[in-house]
């Protein structure tokens, strides 16, 4: 396979695709699809995976898709090896696009030295890569993408490397897109948060369902606990829950469910759900809050009363 410099038609084109996905409307994770395999040819991978993560959907809040490989066969590996390190190590170095063969010597002896990497290799074929992070901010996770070539090729080069790179923002505005159209759950937004208190993925409408019951600050990035303690009832049940995804969960849970008054155009209640989720496909250390807030409507208006709100919340 070459790997020759990209001719100015590739370039070309690699820039319709940005412009297409800024003007992207569909919210079908098939559009996705197909631009990640454009993307492909215009790049000679051997082959392209889309991962997004999708918490509103499924419960372990990952939906993967590859143009040639068999997903199952990759989540079959993850399940016997229990890790998948060079998704782990973009997210720990925040690092947003990179190949295989880019992530430092020592980091990459990690990632090939593992049971995960060697039995995808053996199982597909594929060594070489480019990986790339989507999301933002250091803390967004919203998915990755991935272009393959096997271990006889070339590895991607600086140019294809940086291209993905300059395309990524679009890529991960368009990942937005596609993930809040995917709701099943009418009314319901939902955030991710890690034991560390970084919010590392949330619905659009999720800070305005949390400003209508506590004015705390809530978004991407490291929360204070301390902030959170100090605020509403539903602040005080997700601080303790963050802080007991590294505590011990199996001796006290705490409730996971509690409805709390709330302020929109009128008063009304509102349905805090709970759940822990733990997937190493989805590249995050250890377990992570779902936090899922719905609107009970026409259930019973609660008083607004701090004393009430309080009792309420119990």
């Amino acid at each position: 396979m070459s790997d020759k410099p990209l001719q100015e038609s590739s370039y070309e084109r690699a820039f319709k695709i940005r412009k297409h996905l800024s003007q992207l409307t569909d919210t079908r994770p098939d559009s996705l699809y197909e631009v990640a395999d454009d993307l492909a040819r215009i790049l000679r991978a051997t082959d392209v995976s889309l991962a997004l993560n999708d918490p509103t959907d499924n419960a372990a809040g990952m939906s993967l898709w590859y143009r040639e490989f068999d997903p199952e066969r990759l989540r079959a590996i993850a399940r016997a090896t229990g890790e998948h390190t060079p998704v782990r190590l973009l997210r720990r170095s925040g690092v947003r696009t990179t190949t295989f063969d880019g992530t430092g010597n020592p980091a990459l002896q990690q990632i090939r030295g593992t049971d995960f990497f060697r039995r995808f290799h053996e199982e597909s074929g594929y060594y070489r890569g480019i990986v790339s992070h989507l999301g933002l901010d250091r803390a967004e996770s919203l998915g990755r993408l991935v272009f393959y070539r096997e271990r006889s090729d070339a590895e991607f080069d600086y140019e294809r490397t940086r291209l993905v790179e300059i395309l990524q923002p679009a890529l991960t505005r368009a990942a937005r897109r596609v993930i809040a159209g995917r709701r099943t759950e009418p009314d319901s937004e939902v955030a991710l948060i890690n034991a560390g208190g970084q919010v590392l993925w949330m619905t659009d409408g999720f800070r305005f369902l949390w400003n209508t019951v506590d004015p705390g600050r809530f978004d991407y990035g490291t929360i204070s606990i301390a902030e959170i303690l100090a605020g509403s009832a539903l602040g005080r049940a997700v601080a303790f829950r963050i802080i007991l995804l590294e505590g011990p969960t199996d001796t006290w849970r705490g409730p996971e469910r509690i409805v709390v008054a709330y302020r929109n155009s009128r008063e009304g209640a509102l349905e805090a759900r709970f759940e822990t989720v733990t997937d190493p496909l989805v590249g995050c250390r250890g377990s992570v809050l779902k936090l899922s807030l719905r609107p009970l409507h026409g259930e019973q208006v609660l008083s607004l009363d701090p004393d009430a709100l309080r009792r309420e919340s119990r």
